[in-house]
């Protein structure tokens, strides 16, 4: 049977194991830890008696959902086993293994081992899947699907071994790879909480430990070792793939719920905004999709155990769609009470905080969800000065080549308002919500006394349903395939037409106004913008 994009095997990469204990556990489990399901949702709600959620795993999902099958089967793997093994397959890298002391010497291999490993195991599963036939073989390939560290060996494998070989021509010419650079296989790339900038405990990047404390092996979340291992350009940062995988094939999807991780340790040490173990600004690679979600890096409200992190998932990998969020606040005035109280040399300084919460249609939980109650909105920092009193504000970016406040993915077949199988409209909504900062100006006071604050409050919170038309879309972009309603004035009905126009990189952009209307002075405090949605249509093959 031929490969029939997307529905490639989907490689699962689990995270980071520190001490032997660690080590066992992890080789003790069939799936490396994505077979564990949960049961329970975050909710707004409170302590209140909740029932629970139930969420089967990843690897259940994907075989319930999708018509994929698993590997382990008669007490042995995939690539083991006489019978044929289906292309919709999982499979694990087990890639500790070999530092089990039953199944291996006992010895953690260095970063580099794991990413070659890694092309063993691609190599097998393609030989086992296409055999001999030229035409399956041309067509292979496969997802990567990592948790934390599983990212760092995917990426040592994408931007290292698959670039620059092993420096062992015999075991080069085996892995089947070349001086000049090879094909990875792969066609996707999603990692969960995954450290691409490396581990900070209180700003302080952990350091290469050696002597006693070696076997923590905590120095591969050093950003000096990271170098070492990734091979990043020289002048591109440690989370930058430098061009030896495609940034909008690489999704990201970053943790913000430290407070609830179970490693009291970690999250103390870590902080916030993060998971409890990595902190969101280092948790993504420059210029790639990514989502925010309200989950921690594991236990009970773990991001890969999670209903959020599995529908980011499928749609990424599976999706046909992408639609990328940005707001631009075009105008914003001062609160009169701040605007009275300048004098000529004065500022005011402040930072501007944008809840944003982006889900689908008929989905149960929001595919991303920054918010200030878990410190990671998106933030627009100001400074005022007297004369400038109606500012535009700019968000501040954790990646200068990335804006968006939000990416999405969407599935045509997935749609809630048509039957399965069956292209149709797919239904989003994004809930916005910022509000204006404790504003700090000048007083009348002496010295450290001198300062006056003004409290923060609401400037917008409404939210925006948008209806995409994939059919219509195809047929004619700028006609009415986006379709758009704002709650406070159209309910839940989507009766405007957005006006698309075509975008240097491909996709379709347009721009939804919000505020008084142009022309129409601005109230204390109030700000005007446009919610900018770029779509792209984005099929496999």
């Amino acid at each position: 049977m031929p490969f029939t994009p997307p529905f490639y095997p989907i490689v699962f990469l689990r995270g980071f194991a520190a001490g032997d204990k660690d080590v066992r556990d992890a080789v003790n489990q069939v799936f490396q830890g994505f077979e564990i399901g949960s049961t329970r949702r975050r909710q707004d709600t409170g302590a209140a008696a909740r029932s629970p959620a139930f969420f089967e795993s990843v690897v259940g999902r994907m075989m319930a959902d999708h018509d994929y099958e698993m590997n382990f089967r008669d007490g042995d793997y995939g690539y083991n086993r006489d019978k044929k093994v289906s292309q919709q397959s999982i499979w694990v890298h087990r890639y500790y293994d070999a530092a089990d002391g039953e199944f291996g010497s006992g010895k953690k291999p260095a970063m580099e081992q794991y990413a070659i490993g890694l092309r063993e195991t691609i190599l097998r599963i393609r030989d086992k899947l296409c055999g001999d036939d030229a035409a399956l073989r041309k067509a292979f390939k496969v997802h990567l699907v990592a948790h934390s560290m599983g990212g760092l060996v995917a990426r040592c494998y994408l931007q290292n071994i698959c670039r620059l070989g092993t420096g062992d021509a015999k075991i080069d010419k085996r892995l089947e790879l070349k001086a000049a650079g090879v094909d990875p296989l792969v066609d996707r790339f999603f990692t969960y909480g995954t450290p691409h900038n490396g581990i900070e405990f209180r700003n302080i990047n952990v350091p290469n430990l050696s002597g006693e404390m070696a076997f923590l092996e905590a120095g591969v979340f050093n950003r000096t070792r990271m170098r070492e291992y990734l091979k990043p350009a020289k002048a591109d940062p440690v989370n930058s793939l430098s061009g030896a995988f495609p940034a909008n094939r690489t999704f990201c999807l970053i943790g913000t719920a430290y407070r609830d991780y179970d490693i009291e340790i970690s999250k103390l040490a870590s902080g916030g905004p993060g998971d409890g173990l990595v902190m969101c600004e280092n948790a993504y690679t420059l210029g790639s999709p990514r989502a925010f979600v309200r989950r921690a890096h594991g236990g009970p409200y773990g991001i890969v155990n999670s209903e959020e992190g599995y529908q980011n998932l499928r749609r990424f990998l599976f999706g046909d769609w992408r639609a990328d969020l940005s707001l631009e606040i075009t105008e914003a005035r001062l609160p009169d009470a701040v605007v009275k109280a300048l004098k000529p040399g004065d500022k005011v300084e402040g930072d501007y905080l944008l809840d944003v919460i982006v889900g689908i249609r008929g989905e149960q939980v929001p595919l991303h969800e920054r918010r200030v109650s878990t410190e990671s909105a998106v933030i627009f920092p100001q400074t005022f000065t007297y004369k400038d009193k109606n500012p535009i504000l700019k968000p501040k970016g954790e990646d200068a080549s990335y804006s968006r406040i939000a990416s999405l993915f969407l599935m045509s077949k997935a749609s809630a308002v048509t039957p399965p199988g069956v292209s149709g409209p797919m239904v989003f909504f994004a809930r916005l919500a910022m509000e204006a900062p404790e504003m700090r100006y000048k007083g009348e006071g002496w010295g450290p006394f001198n300062d006056k604050t003004l409290t923060g409050f609401k400037v917008l919170n409404d939210t925006f349903q948008v209806e995409l038309d994939g059919q219509k879309f195809l047929a004619d972009p700028a006609g009415d395939a986006l379709r758009y309603g704002v709650n406070s004035v159209d309910g839940q009905a989507t009766p405007h037409t957005l006006a698309l126009k075509a975008q240097a990189d491909g996709s379709f952009a347009g721009e939804i106004p919000f505020g008084p209307a142009p022309g129409v002075a601005l109230k204390s405090g109030e700000v005007r913008g446009k919610l900018v949605i770029s779509i792209c249509h984005c099929p496999h093959g």
